[in-house]
């Protein structure tokens, strides 16, 4: 009798942990990598399931080969279709369209002219 209590309190843990990941339309990128490149900056981005938030951009500089490093940390939320991002050291708000990806998903948008490429990719990688 034990043993059927046991596998039926593991078996709706295991329900409930799948039903509030379908609940959270951030779940797949915890633990995962966005990647963004196009012609001048490569960032990554972790986001976590408390709300915070880490990037790590290259900016290439120059012809040579060149680039420069910076790392950021912040907040995320969605709203109305939205990721809402505020980046702690600029504390502005910016809000774009989001749309739930899976691993291994890759999609482009273009803002402002410029192609970017997007993929979420598997694991944390800051580089």
């Amino acid at each position: 009798m034990r043993a059927i209590w046991g596998a039926l309190a593991a078996s709706v843990a295991l329900i409930a942990s799948a039903t509030g990941a379908a609940d959270d339309a951030m779940a797949t990128y915890y633990g995962a990598t966005l990647v963004r490149a196009n012609e001048s900056t490569d960032t990554r981005t972790w986001y976590d399931k408390d709300g915070t938030m880490k990037r790590f951009r290259y900016e290439k500089t120059g012809n040579a080969g060149g680039f420069t490093v910076s790392g950021q940390e912040g907040r995320y939320r969605l709203a109305d279709g939205k990721i809402c991002e505020t980046i702690d050291s600029a504390g502005q708000e910016t809000c774009t369209d989001f749309t739930p990806r899976k691993i291994g998903d890759s999609w482009d948008t273009t803002e402002s002219g410029v192609v970017n490429r997007y993929r979420l990719v598997r694991g944390r990688s800051s580089r």
